[in-house]
């Protein structure tokens, strides 16, 4: 942390797409590590479509029913 603070880094973004549907262009495992500062003025937009409240649990209960074999 030393390092980040001397460099005056406030906060880091991490991005990594796992998949050509969440955007991934470069098909061997890479992680984007963003390092970010106070008042920068970078915003970071992953698209237009927000998703509700019952697709999040749709897709919630799809992901625990994998998990749990079924």
């Amino acid at each position: 942390m030393r390092g980040r603070a001397a460099a005056g880094i406030t906060g880091t973004n991490m991005f990594l797409a796992d998949g050509a549907s969440a955007g991934q262009e470069v098909f061997h495992v890479h992680l984007h590590v963003i390092p970010r500062y106070a008042d920068d003025g970078v915003r970071l937009r992953t698209g237009t479509r927000r998703s509700t409240p019952d697709e999040r649990a749709e897709v919630a209960d799809r992901v625990r029913a994998a998990f749990d074999g079924g």
